[in-house]
């Protein structure tokens, strides 16, 4: 699996398993553009409806800042 990580963390747990995490930040946004076609998975505060578009291998999307709270909502919402 191919992981586009926009976030600072220690992503070695997902290398080990056999994952390619990419490093999203400092890239530019045309090379964004050129990788999100080819990314199975994102961590990410956000995206573009446009980029998710172009996203025809994304299978999940992490956002690690989302609260408890939110997802209780959520949850709520489709009860």
């Amino acid at each position: 699996m191919r992981v586009l990580a926009n976030w600072d963390f220690d992503f070695e747990p997902l290398r080990s398993r056999g994952h390619e995490v990419i490093a999203g930040r400092g890239l530019t946004p045309a090379e964004l553009r050129r990788l999100i076609p080819h990314i199975d998975g994102e961590i990410s505060f956000s995206r573009s409806a446009e980029d998710l578009e172009r996203a025809v291998r994304l299978r999940g999307v992490v956002c690690p800042v989302i609260g408890y709270d939110a997802i209780a909502e959520i949850g709520r919402a489709h009860v």
